[in-house]
């Protein structure tokens, strides 16, 4: 009569229990004193040691054929299936023996124990001459959890009469998930192999949601055919997935297992939840809990969820035990072969006529495919560019796009399997994609006067629908102001006049793009032209003359290098020619050179004759479009004829006081003679340094260098680097001035100086501690503070915050990028503070669910000033307002920058104030999010950093 657990249920967790709380009751029809006594000298005896005597002579005064110990047991019902088992002792009448007996097994629940899986074995035993028996019962648990009544009735071959009976109440605690067709429940937790259950992806097309019936037993004896308790929670099951994971789509993350909703019929998911439990009574009567799934249509295979639920012991006698954590599990199969299918293309734009963009496609069912063709109506085949993905989850694929015309078109992919089968892929994308091609995408001219004026065209397919009251400009992410556009669009072109390049930011090379109803079109790439354009001719080697800045004095036997430095940055590309010329003035003859259109040039301690002057030029223009841009530099090179040193003040980038924070350090370098040419030659390399810093002295550094490298520069060493303090910085220019002198023949010296320009800074305005985006709710008051404002000029960092002047304003609009109307009454302030209640936010919201709110902060001292701006995202009936960024950046002295407005040569914290202990942070550095003068990163800050 056994049945017990076989396949992946004994696997999966290696322990196999079920929770049983056990009482007995036992009946009889005798009360002979011959049993009693009989019972009595038994117990008193070695085979019933573990049972307490006098409670055992007092079961037996009834005369009882079955007696079983009093005792209570519970165990866990893990993976849909426990064993249990059960001892006691069966007393025969006078003159029979336990073959003169039927035992009969009863299950008053079938669904939770079947009577046929026991198992019942009777051993014979003799005590003081006595006939007894003992009896064991082996229980298989492996259908639902549940309470049930277990009876065991004697029944006398004779006459068929009930000699005795015992019954037994087991609940076995956990759940099950099942199906009830007709009546007929069939489980599958714990269920392997054909007892899974299935379905053919073609059913689940039309309605890809299955609900199933779940019951759930707890320890203290509540089950969920009443509401279930608050604890242990449903919520606190974890779901963990393997197999064909994509046929169920889970966010552990955000989802609530115990999120679904019932109906009456059917579970409905939340969304990207589509696994979950439905605690909910839609009706006057408590329904009980089921269990619904969503399948990812279209994808066959298997999955498999364990539902792992550590709550489910809290408070019980396996509380801190070391048994297992309670779980269980099931399999869910689709069968069937899907079809290959598209489930997303990016991106959603309209590409350019000329084709070339890149466009990838999201494939189901096309695992090793053959081909994959893109066919475009009225266009052609799209160009294969690479396979990113291929797996049997997703393939993702990228195209070329093809040149063309139109709109709304219409595309097809006949997939080749790799079978060799070809097979059309069915269109899941929602909404069904179209490709798009603009008319004409340009931007007519693209370089102009750095100063504006002229007119500018620019044409792209949603220009015809421009707003100047909603859209936008956008040079990089600066909006054209609207002043500068005065025209409505005709047609798909429209034309507005070119700011100056002070009103949309420093750099010189913008992206443009147009924003027509929030879509942002990317348009051309802009560049500013210069009024002129800079040339620096900058030596090493050579001293700067102290009494002629255009003279540099070279000393005998030192080598020399000269840069041509040509700003602004940008112009730096193959559009820009160089040409130097290196002039003997006494004679009038040009000195050769290697290549005259390099961007520096070289000398040896020998090239240039001493006692001589040389006039170097170097010439620059830049050419681009119809526009033309030139600028020159010329320095005089004396060749000296006594021994000297090449003294080179490294040249010193503006700067402001704080900005960067940290103090001005100045480099120099010191050329020995060198070659065996030099007439001279220097045996010692001690060397003393003297620094003045706008005409007072420094300390006198000094150094001995004891490894000059072949060339005979001198390693860094004390002395060649100068510290000036952030308090010793002042706005204009500064000369920082060296005097190198060789300390074992004073006459030998030199010296050079460098302008260090103190740059006013902008006030770093900041909000909320450096938030650019904010949600806010109108059932909140909104408050911002700027607060944390500090002027850069100041070098105190106590002083920074003092004295500053704030004013606000705000606009609104539909998209986070549009802002064409004032806030209403809520427009101005001059508060550090800045408060709209939630009564103003409702007006704000002027009936609509969401807008976009600008914030606008501009902080101000003695006619310097700075702003930031905050984008809130205002929502109708919200519950509370973030108050502070997920992340602070700032610096050591808890200066706080903008998020948007760091630079990057600051030495800033990255502070997540919302973490809490145990949290992990992870940072990533990204490109910029617009263009930028990157030359500055490369050339002119180069090794400042």
């Amino acid at each position: 009569m056994k049945a017990g657990p076989t396949g992946l249920a004994a696997a999966f967790c290696g322990v196999l229990f079920a929770a049983l709380v056990i009482s007995g009751s036992a009946a009889g029809t005798s009360q002979d004193s011959s049993i009693f006594r009989r019972n009595a000298a038994f117990a008193e005896g070695d085979g019933l040691a573990g049972f307490e005597y006098e409670s055992f002579l007092s079961r037996q005064a009834s005369g009882s054929c079955l007696d079983f110990p009093t005792y209570e047991r519970s165990v866990l019902f893990i993976n849909n299936t426990a064993d249990d088992s059960i001892l006691g002792l069966f007393y025969p009448e006078e003159g029979t023996t336990v073959d003169d007996y039927t035992f009969r097994p009863s299950s008053s629940n079938d669904f939770v124990l079947e009577a046929g899986d026991t198992d019942l074995q009777i051993v014979e035993v003799e005590v003081n001459g006595q006939i007894a028996y003992n009896i064991s019962i082996d229980f298989s648990f492996n259908k639902c959890a549940g309470i049930t009544n277990f009876g065991l009735t004697v029944e006398r071959n004779s006459d068929s009469s009930t000699f005795c009976s015992a019954t037994f109440d087991y609940l076995v605690a956990g759940f099950c998930i099942y199906t009830d067709v007709d009546g007929e429940k069939t489980v599958y937790t714990g269920k392997d192999g054909d007892d899974t259950w299935s379905m053919d992806y073609t059913s689940l097309l039309t309605t890809p949601g299955v609900t199933f019936h779940s019951f759930f037993q707890y320890l203290d004896r509540s089950n969920s055919t009443n509401p279930i308790p608050a604890n242990p929670s449903i919520s606190d099951i974890v779901p963990e997935f393997s197999g064909r994971t994509s046929l169920i789509r889970y966010n552990s993350d955000s989802c609530n297992i115990a999120g679904g909703s019932y109906d009456g019929t059917v579970v409905a998911n939340d969304e990207g939840c589509y696994q979950q439990f439905s605690v909910n009574q839609p009706g006057d009567s408590w329904p009980g809990v089921f269990y619904g799934v969503t399948f990812t249509q279209y994808i066959s295979g298997s999955i498999t969820i364990v539902y792992v639920w550590d709550s489910f012991t809290t408070d019980s006698e396996f509380d801190g035990s070391d048994e297992e954590p309670y779980m269980t599990y099931i399999t869910l199969t689709v069968t069937g072969a899907p079809p290959p299918v598209v489930i997303q293309i990016v991106p959603d734009v309209a590409f350019q006529n000329v084709g070339g963009e890149k466009v990838t496609v999201y494939y189901l069912n096309t695992f090793n495919a053959q081909s994959r063709p893109l066919e475009v109506a009225t266009v052609g085949s799209y160009a294969l560019d690479v396979v990113i993905q291929d797996t049997e989850d997703m393939q993702i694929v990228n195209y070329t796009v093809a040149p063309g015309e139109g709109i709304n078109l219409d595309w097809f992919v006949d997939v080749t399997t790799e079978a060799g089968e070809t097979v059309r892929a069915i269109d899941l994308t929602e909404p069904p994609y179209k490709f798009d091609y603009y008319g004409l995408i340009s931007l007519d001219p693209t370089v102009g006067p750095e100063t504006g004026g002229i007119p500018i065209t620019a044409c792209a397919f949603p220009i015809a629908n421009f707003d100047r009251e909603r859209d936008q400009i956008l040079f990089g992410g600066t909006p054209v102001p609207s002043e500068y556009i005065t025209e409505d669009a005709d047609g798909n072109c429209i034309t507005f006049t070119l700011p100056p390049r002070f009103v949309i930011d420093e750099p010189f090379v913008y992206d443009v793009f147009v924003v027509v109803d929030g879509e942002r079109t990317f348009l051309d790439t802009f560049t500013y032209l210069p009024e002129e354009i800079t040339v620096s001719i900058i030596p090493s080697g050579p001293s700067q003359d102290s009494n002629n800045g255009t003279i540099w004095n070279l000393p005998p036997c030192i080598p020399s290098s000269y840069l041509g430095v040509i700003t602004p940055g940008f112009v730096n590309t193959d559009q820009l020619q160089r040409r130097w010329e290196v002039v003997d003035l006494e004679t009038g003859a040009i000195v050769p050179l290697s290549d005259d259109g390099a961007s520096s040039i070289d000398f040896n301690g020998f090239d240039l004759e001493a006692g001589k002057d040389y006039q170097m030029t170097l010439e620059a223009t830049f050419t681009v479009g119809d526009f033309t841009r030139s600028g020159s530099d010329t320095i005089i090179i004396r060749k000296g004829t006594s021994p000297g040193l090449g003294v080179d003040v490294l040249p010193i980038v503006p700067r402001g006081v704080t900005d960067p924070d940290q103090p001005l350090r100045v480099f120099v370098r010191v050329f020995f003679p060198e070659g065996d040419q030099c007439p001279f030659s220097i045996n010692s390399t001690a060397l003393e340094f003297l620094w003045t810093y706008n005409g007072v002295e420094a300390p006198v550094f000094s150094a001995e260098s004891t490894a000059i490298d072949e060339s005979g520069r001198t390693p860094t060493k004390l002395g060649r680097e100068y510290v000036v303090q952030t308090p010793q910085l002042f706005m204009g220019a500064n000369d920082v001035s060296c005097l190198v002198t060789l300390r074992d023949d004073p006459s030998i010296t030199g010296s050079d100086t460098e302008s260090v320009n103190i740059e006013q800074r902008d006030i770093e305005a900041v909000i909320n501690g450096g938030v650019c985006e904010m949600v806010a709710y109108n059932s909140a008051d909104l408050k911002v503070t700027g607060d944390q404002s500090w002027d850069p000029n100041v070098a105190d960092a106590d002083a920074q915050k003092n004295d500053l002047e704030y004013s606000w304003t705000c606009k609104k609009g539909t998209s986070p990028t549009s802002f064409p109307d004032d806030c209403g009454s809520q427009g101005a302030s001059t508060d550090p503070v800045y408060t709209i209640s939630s009564g103003d936010l409702g007006g704000v919201l002027d009936g609509e669910s969401q807008v976009y709110m600008q914030l606008t902060l501009t902080a101000s001292k003695g006619g310097v000033s700075g702003t930031s701006t905050v984008v809130v995202d205002l929502r109708d009936n919200g519950d509370s307002l973030p108050a502070d960024p997920t992340v602070i950046i700032g610096d050591q002295t808890f200066k706080r920058y903008m998020h948007d407005k760091v630079p990057f040569y600051r030495n800033v914290q990255i502070l997540p104030s919302t973490a809490t202990f145990g949290s992990t942070v992870s940072y990533e550095i990204v490109e910029p999010a617009f263009e930028t003068d990157i030359s500055k990163f490369t050339t002119e800050l180069s090794g400042y950093w």
